[in-house]
């Protein structure tokens, strides 16, 4: 398939496994210059060496100096900005798949939404006026199916995701 993106310089969030992974190998078949990202040095290189990556940012995105760290990381081994940002890292960083909505702490929401909302809101920050300035950008955030069908455990981090969609649409508009 040609999705005519050979060249564009991407990142792909939460690509040193899973479905970030796999975004990761996709784009770099399509000839894609991508910089794979994680938190795990081992994994993100493995994967980097593997799909023949531009490099590897890592860190972690739920922090203003961490999703900096990685921006510039990411920019610095393209050679230029990002056109391509794939917001996927994410994930429930409290594992509350036990507990209601009214059992869990305010911290674990706090922690949920920078992990899964947050970490997207920083890196668009960065990369939004770049891709403007240069009238091209894509951005894809990777959301949850719970986003808009909660159910009544892991509230924190349905929420989260629930607040990413809604970023999403407005950055749209």
């Amino acid at each position: 398939m040609d999705l005519q993106l050979k060249g564009r310089r991407t990142l792909v969030t939460g690509s040193s496994s899973g479905i970030g992974e796999g975004i990761a190998r996709i784009l770099a078949q399509e000839g894609c210059k991508v910089i794979v990202h994680g938190r795990n040095r081992e994994r993100a290189e493995q994967v980097a060496a593997d799909i023949n990556a531009a490099g590897v940012a890592l860190g972690d995105l739920s922090t203003d100096d961490g999703a900096a760290s990685v921006y510039q990381s990411a920019t610095a081994a393209l050679g230029g900005n990002i056109e391509i940002l794939i917001n996927n890292a994410g994930g429930s960083s409290t594992g509350n798949t036990t507990k209601g909505p009214a059992d869990i702490s305010v911290d674990d929401y706090l922690s949920n939404f920078h992990a899964n909302a947050l970490s997207s809101v920083r890196l668009c920050r960065f990369a939004v006026p770049d891709m403007v300035a240069a009238k091209f950008g894509r951005i894809i955030n990777v959301s949850s199916a719970v986003a808009v069908q909660p159910n009544n455990l892991g509230a924190d981090y349905s929420g989260a995701k629930a607040a990413l969609n809604n970023f999403t649409v407005s950055l749209a508009g």
